[in-house]
């Protein structure tokens, strides 16, 4: 409420036209980057990699 000045919450389309436009052409570069600071900075360890294939049914 405080962020919106009483404004009504966008839609969900509205949220993913934004990701689309802007997130996606940078995300790459973003996460990688924020991926070397972390390590660099040792809050991130690049020993292991773990992937979840986990799949879960929507109703």
């Amino acid at each position: 409420m405080y962020l919106l000045e009483s404004a009504s919450a966008p839609v969900y389309s509205t949220i993913a036209r934004f990701r689309s436009l802007h997130f996606t052409p940078v995300a790459e570069e973003l996460l990688s980057q924020m991926t070397d600071f972390l390590a660099h900075n040792g809050e991130l360890s690049l020993e292991n990699l773990f992937i979840d294939g986990t799949k879960i049914e929507a109703v």
